[in-house]
Protein backbone atom coordinates (compact mmCIF):
# COMPACT_ATOMS: atom_id res chain seq x y z
CA UNK A 1 0.00 0.00 0.00
CA UNK A 2 3.08 2.47 0.73
CA UNK A 3 3.77 2.32 -2.88
CA UNK A 4 0.86 3.69 -3.93
CA UNK A 5 0.77 6.08 -1.08
CA UNK A 6 0.27 9.42 -3.92
CA UNK A 7 -2.69 7.12 -5.32
CA UNK A 8 -4.36 7.38 -2.08
CA UNK A 9 -5.02 3.99 -2.14
CA UNK A 10 -8.44 1.85 -0.40
CA UNK A 11 -8.38 -1.96 0.33
CA UNK A 12 -11.43 -3.35 -1.19
CA UNK A 13 -12.80 -7.67 -2.25
CA UNK A 14 -12.94 -10.19 -0.19
CA UNK A 15 -9.68 -9.25 1.76
CA UNK A 16 -11.20 -6.42 3.14
CA UNK A 17 -14.06 -8.13 4.05
CA UNK A 18 -12.69 -10.88 5.98
CA UNK A 19 -13.36 -13.56 3.46
CA UNK A 20 -9.97 -14.05 1.29
CA UNK A 21 -8.71 -17.41 0.41
CA UNK A 22 -5.31 -18.91 -1.30
CA UNK A 23 -6.00 -17.98 -4.33
CA UNK A 24 -7.71 -14.36 -3.28
CA UNK A 25 -7.00 -11.59 -4.81
CA UNK A 26 -5.96 -8.29 -3.03
CA UNK A 27 -7.75 -5.31 -5.06
CA UNK A 28 -6.69 -1.98 -4.09
CA UNK A 29 -8.77 1.28 -5.69
CA UNK A 30 -6.49 4.09 -6.09
CA UNK A 31 -7.42 7.69 -7.27
CA UNK A 32 -5.63 9.31 -10.22
CA UNK A 33 -6.21 13.11 -11.90
CA UNK A 34 -5.83 11.19 -15.16
CA UNK A 35 -6.24 7.35 -16.57
CA UNK A 36 -2.95 7.32 -17.84
CA UNK A 37 -1.50 8.08 -14.88
CA UNK A 38 -1.13 5.20 -12.75
CA UNK A 39 -0.24 2.80 -15.66
CA UNK A 40 2.29 5.27 -16.43
CA UNK A 41 3.58 4.86 -12.59
CA UNK A 42 3.69 1.13 -12.78
CA UNK A 43 5.71 1.37 -16.01
CA UNK A 44 8.08 3.65 -14.37
CA UNK A 45 8.78 0.63 -11.07
CA UNK A 46 8.89 -1.94 -13.99
CA UNK A 47 5.94 -3.51 -12.86
CA UNK A 48 4.25 -5.26 -15.55
CA UNK A 49 0.42 -5.21 -15.54
CA UNK A 50 -2.76 -5.79 -17.65
CA UNK A 51 -5.11 -2.81 -18.86
CA UNK A 52 -9.06 -3.87 -18.84
CA UNK A 53 -12.58 -2.19 -18.57
CA UNK A 54 -14.52 -2.42 -15.35
CA UNK A 55 -18.43 -2.18 -15.76
CA UNK A 56 -19.72 -0.14 -12.54
CA UNK A 57 -23.33 -0.19 -11.75
CA UNK A 58 -25.00 2.88 -10.06
CA UNK A 59 -28.17 2.84 -7.89
CA UNK A 60 -29.74 4.98 -10.90
CA UNK A 61 -29.70 1.38 -13.26
CA UNK A 62 -26.89 3.38 -15.39
CA UNK A 63 -23.70 1.48 -16.57
CA UNK A 64 -20.35 3.33 -16.38
CA UNK A 65 -16.99 1.84 -17.42
CA UNK A 66 -13.69 2.39 -15.56
CA UNK A 67 -9.80 1.37 -16.08
CA UNK A 68 -8.81 -1.99 -14.42
CA UNK A 69 -5.21 -2.26 -13.85
CA UNK A 70 -4.53 -6.05 -12.94
CA UNK A 71 -0.81 -6.83 -12.09
CA UNK A 72 1.42 -9.61 -10.33
CA UNK A 73 4.52 -7.74 -9.02
CA UNK A 74 7.32 -9.16 -7.78
CA UNK A 75 7.51 -9.91 -4.18
CA UNK A 76 10.43 -7.40 -3.10
CA UNK A 77 11.10 -6.04 0.25
CA UNK A 78 10.23 -2.23 0.29
CA UNK A 79 12.20 0.38 2.10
Amino acid sequence: MKLFNHFKPKLIGSVLLVHPHKQSSIDILVMADSPEEVPMFLMEQNIPYQLQDWKLFSSKHTTNWSPLISFMPVITRLN
